[in-house]
């Protein structure tokens, strides 16, 4: 059975994107927080992207992808529930962050970053929309893919379909 929103409790704003707003919530089941992106359903193209983002993050286990703990829909919402996250996204936290990374940190980071484009494509996704806001840090501060909104998943193969398909936002 899907859940329903009944179950969280939100507890502040984050922030926004392109498609919603993400707020920090509680699991009443689990008394767990998480992140939920909650996206108007009043046009097809969220409902699609919120949809890809969906497909695409129940196939992760990995600590370099955001898990997705939940998924589910109303008449007027889309929501999404996923893992909490301590870290920023980078776009907002390298810029800001006074720790400089030596050599060696950055070859450790650009290293986790490629394992979860490895786990992305063992499972056939692929991400199409990678950049620093698409990426935060977790708790330790390594790198964790976000935001799959443009992916595509089901490329098995090398040229299978991505150059096939369109990408980007409606617009963009």
């Amino acid at each position: 059975m899907l859940p329903d929103f009944s179950r969280f409790d939100l507890v502040k704003r984050l922030g926004s994107g392109y498609c919603g707003e993400v707020y920090l919530c509680r699991d009443k089941q689990d008394q767990k927080l998480y992140a939920v992106k909650i996206l108007k359903a009043d046009e097809e193209w969220r409902q699609t992207t919120m949809w890809k983002e969906m497909q695409a993050q129940e196939l992760f286990n990995s600590p370099f992808c955001i898990g997705l703990h939940a998924s589910f829909r109303t008449n007027t919402m889309m929501c999404n529930v996923y893992e909490l996250k301590a870290g920023k996204a980078l776009d907002w936290d390298w810029p800001h962050n006074k720790k400089r990374k030596d050599d060696f940190q950055l070859k450790v980071f650009c290293g986790a970053m490629a394992l979860g484009i490895k786990h992305m494509h063992e499972k056939g996704v692929v991400h199409l929309d990678g950049h620093p806001a698409n990426m935060m840090t977790d708790e330790k501060g390594y790198p964790v893919w976000i935001d799959f909104g443009c992916s595509q998943t089901g490329i098995t193969k090398p040229n299978s379909g991505c150059n096939t398909h369109v990408v980007g936002w409606p617009g963009g």
